[in-house]
């Protein structure tokens, strides 16, 4: 018979545990504290190098060991090992106790605890391209590469909550686009939408009668400003028609001028002797001559501009619009304008719930979408069982996210068999997973939770499928490996 030697284990300063060759259960029994649990993280350290890592000598020795299955390890400051496993065994967090009860009250939660100690326990694998073909348009979406490593359920259980949490950024996203089309509605709904909707006639005719106030008020400027022009016109010219002189007084009169200044030449001829008075004679009639000729000029000008004058005064002027047209108008455009602005409500509000109908629209989408996904969430547990089924577990089936065996009652839930019968269960999977002469680590309180009954099933069970399963039970006395004795259990249990 082989066995697993432990010395200076934590609180464990000799222990042998025995190992037998066509199988069975080994119980290490012992009081509280007195290291049952050390004893079965030592077995688990042969073969699970996370585990071999948290093992300790025990305090005041230099090192301590463990010596089984092919494997030697020497515990110490640091922990070596050396030789090489010789029989199969399964990592300790899969125990098979896990499958019979996973001490979860929710069912649903409980067999997806179940599921995941399977995968683990028939070291399935999953490739990036089965999750792909499962996950479709969302692969990329939540970076499924980045997701992917050895262990499925651990990547299942990422890609749940990035499904998860997509479908509930999702949700958001659609509550968000419901909320902001139901603000839309709302400030639109006191607008008749249905009413007229004239906005290019209305800028048309707003446009004409633009042109046509513009028009008369022009009309209306330039006319008082030629009835101002008129008006000075009108002034000046009996201004100068009061004080004009005649020009051809003027002429005549700068005719005798010029005849008395020729008769006075012929006469300083004559009269030498006079020279000297007429000389200032000449010079004085000279400058009245002077003057006579600039009012000469004069007069020319203020006839030249009476003329004009009486052109500007003849003229006919035209009677200016009405001011109240123009106000008919301008009013006109005011209405035209309110128009304008109902429309433009009006086509606003259209385009609020044209906008809130395509919100309410994508809002569904999104909804639509999130359910896809949480569905594709719950669909990774079919990925696994189908990577179960290829691996020969085809005992189990996943039925509404509840793990199922085929029974001779039909397709149940394994929930809810019998606690022997889903014992037996969890040995033949773990059986299927492991190969003869494996070595099966169980949780103390997966044992002790068993009736004698179930324990002698247990035992053969083992036997049958030459399966070592180590476990721990409290009891008086030392810390102690001993074979599970088949009769004397269900003998003390029956007293």
């Amino acid at each position: 018979m082989n066995s697993i030697e432990l010395k200076n284990v934590a609180p464990i300063s000799q222990l042998t545990i025995p190992i037998p060759e066509k199988g069975g259960v080994v119980v290490l029994r012992g009081a509280n504290g007195s290291g049952k649990s050390h004893a079965l993280q030592a077995v688990e350290g042969l073969y699970d190098k996370n585990v071999r890592k948290t093992l300790r000598n025990t305090d005041g020795t230099q090192s301590g060991s463990v010596k089984g299955m092919g494997v030697t390890l020497r515990l110490g400051r640091v922990n070596t090992s050396k030789g090489e496993l010789l029989c199969e065994a399964i990592d300790g967090r899969v125990d098979p106790s896990q499958l019979v009860d996973p001490g979860i009250k929710d069912p649903v939660a409980a067999d997806a605890r179940r599921l995941a100690t399977l995968v683990r326990l028939a070291n399935v694998k999953v490739s990036a391209a089965q999750w792909a073909e499962m996950l479709g348009k969302y692969g990329s979406e939540i970076e499924l590469e980045s997701l992917v490593d050895d262990d499925p359920v651990t990547t299942a259980d990422r890609m749940r909550r990035k499904l998860h949490a997509m479908a509930l950024s999702k949700e958001k996203q659609a509550n968000s686009s419901a909320q902001e089309s139901a603000t839309l509605e709302t400030s639109v709904a006191d607008v008749n939408i249905n009413g007229q909707d004239n906005a290019a006639e209305l800028m048309e005719e707003l446009e004409q009668v633009n042109v046509q106030i513009a028009t008369g008020k022009q009309q209306r400027m330039s006319i008082r400003a030629a009835i101002e022009q008129q008006s000075q016109a009108m002034q000046q010219l009996e201004t100068l028609e009061a004080s004009a002189m005649d020009p051809d007084a003027c002429e005549r009169e700068w005719q005798s001028y010029r005849s008395e200044i020729e008769r006075l030449t012929l006469e300083e001829v004559e009269l030498q002797n006079r020279l000297n008075a007429i000389r200032k004679d000449v010079e004085k009639n000279q400058a009245l001559q002077l003057k006579a000729m600039e009012r000469k000029v004069e007069a020319e000008e203020q006839r030249k501009q009476i003329e004009l004058l009486k052109v500007v005064v003849s003229k006919t002027i035209e009677e200016p619009v009405e001011l109240e047209v123009i106000e008919g108008w301008e009013a006109r455009r005011e209405k035209i304008r309110e128009d304008l602005k109902l429309c433009e409500v009006i086509k606003r509000a259209k385009q609020a719930i044209h906008k809130a109908k395509v919100l309410a629209a994508h809002s569904q989408e999104l909804n639509d979408e999130a359910e896809t996904i949480r569905d594709l969430a719950r669909s990774t547990d079919s990925v696994l069982e189908n990577a179960l089924q290829d691996a020969g577990f085809t005992v189990i089936k996943v039925h509404d996210g509840r793990l199922c065996v085929e029974t001779d009652r039909g397709i149940e839930p394994y929930s809810e068999l019998s606690h022997g019968e889903r014992w037996r269960i969890a040995l033949d999977l773990t059986a299927c997973g492991l190969g003869v002469g494996a070595v099966v680590p169980v949780r103390q309180e997966g044992w002790e939770a068993l009736d004698p009954k179930n324990k002698h099933e247990i035992q053969r069970m083992a036997l049958d499928r030459s399966l070592v399963m180590v476990t721990a039970e409290a009891a008086d006395g030392e810390l102690r490996a001993e074979l599970f004795d088949d009769e004397g259990e269900v003998d003390a249990g029956s007293e």
